[in-house]
């Protein structure tokens, strides 16, 4: 997993490694919590998209101190994301990173 953290917000979101070079704005984007976009098959994002929701979750009172996790459909199927705080709405929590088992608390809290 790649994390990438925007400090200015407290926002933490990850992508798994399958980060693309498509072209961005074409996908509808997923979001979750605690590996469950893991079960997808598909779990690939293009960068172009990591960069744009990192940019859109600069100014969402609702990305402040979440993490989660996110990856893309495959184009053509969903709706083409572009409801920034909707897309936000439909997390459960953020992700707990102390079911990590290779961290000790201490670790996971820094």
């Amino acid at each position: 997993m790649r994390y990438h953290v925007l400090t200015r917000v407290c926002t933490c979101f990850r992508t798994t490694p399958g980060l693309t070079d498509e072209e961005g704005g074409k996908r509808q984007l997923v979001v979750g919590i605690d590996d469950t976009l893991l079960k997808r098959t598909q779990r690939s994002i293009p960068r172009a998209d990591v960069a744009e929701l990192a940019v859109q979750c600069l100014s969402l009172p609702q990305a402040a101190n979440k993490s989660f996790d996110v990856v893309s459909e495959k184009p053509g199927e969903g709706v083409v994301t572009s409801d920034w705080v909707g897309l936000l709405a439909g997390l459960q929590g953020s992700c707990d990173y102390t079911i990590n088992s290779q961290l000790q608390p201490a670790e996971a809290a820094a």
